[in-house]
């Protein structure tokens, strides 16, 4: 099992502040999670239930240690929309 944390951002990168926490099955690799990510970040920041927007989503091992992440700058760079609104 793994950790998927969406956050916003700290100044210069990194995580400023988790906003939901969520427990999930491990991810195979980096593009697994990659895709995933794709449709959960613009899925997360458009529903009308989450009233602050993350900026980003990363999955962490049992130990809480960062496996993989995708940002808004990742998501803009794949051509993908930002959000679902």
């Amino acid at each position: 099992m793994v950790t998927v944390e969406f956050y916003k951002m700290a100044v210069g990168g990194g995580v400023g502040r988790v906003l939901e926490t969520l427990p999930m099955v491990d991810f195979a690799d980096k593009d697994v999670f990659n895709q995933w990510a794709q449709s959960a970040l613009p899925s997360r920041r458009g529903n009308p239930q989450v009233w602050e927007w993350p900026e980003a989503v990363r999955a962490c091992d049992s130990a809480g240690a960062e496996l993989f992440k995708w940002t808004l700058w990742d998501q803009t760079m794949a051509g993908k929309r930002i959000t679902n609104a």
